[in-house]
């Protein structure tokens, strides 16, 4: 069987490229921030957290993102709109 559609190019590294990698390193530790929290509140919540508090720490987490971009570690993502 023949390797010739399954190779990688070796191509030098580029500014872009790693700016790249790092941005994807950042998104990817937020979604993990994110979900470890969600499941935090997901147990919390079948705990018998009350209603109100759960959506007091969902406001508490909610402008994270936009935070981070902000800063310059993520790029905005803004909604779509129907």
């Amino acid at each position: 069987m023949s390797d010739q559609g399954h190779q990688i190019e070796t191509k030098p590294e580029t500014v872009r490229g790693r700016a790249t990698y790092h941005m994807l390193l950042a998104v990817h530790g937020a979604i993990r921030r994110d979900l470890e929290r969600v499941e935090r509140l997901a147990a919390e919540t079948l705990g018998g957290l009350p209603a109100e508090e759960v959506r007091e720490k969902l406001a508490e987490n909610q402008p994270r993102g936009h935070a981070l971009a902000a800063a310059g570690r993520l790029p905005v993502l803004l909604p779509l709109r129907a």
